[in-house]
């Protein structure tokens, strides 16, 4: 019991010392305007929920691997389309890279 207690605090210090960061980062990247606070903290928030809609999809077994392992199959499908077609685009642009006397 000792031991669930320590780790809850401990959990509970790290999430606190991370969100005191977000938030100071996102100040730093805002320049005091408050229009890109706003966008930024905006960003971090977005990320943070899909973040943790991937960690649950690709974590899920049992029972629930039946109901959203195809969702889970069709991300990583997703995924691996974009992966692909960026590769496909890098290598045009290395392709003109000598063109454009990038290297």
């Amino acid at each position: 019991m000792q031991e669930d207690t320590n780790t809850s605090r401990l959990f509970w210090f790290v999430s606190g010392i991370l969100t005191i960061l977000t938030v100071g980062w996102c100040l730093f990247l805002g320049y005091g305007n408050i229009e890109r606070i706003s966008l930024s903290l905006a960003t971090c928030a977005a990320a943070f929920g899909i973040g943790s809609l991937i960690g649950f999809l690709f974590t899920i077994f049992g029972e629930e691997l039946e109901s959203f392992g195809k969702i889970r199959d069709a991300m990583i499908a997703l995924i691996s389309g974009v992966a692909g077609v960026s590769l496909a685009k890098l290598g045009q642009i290395r392709a003109l890279a000598p063109v454009m006397n990038l290297g």
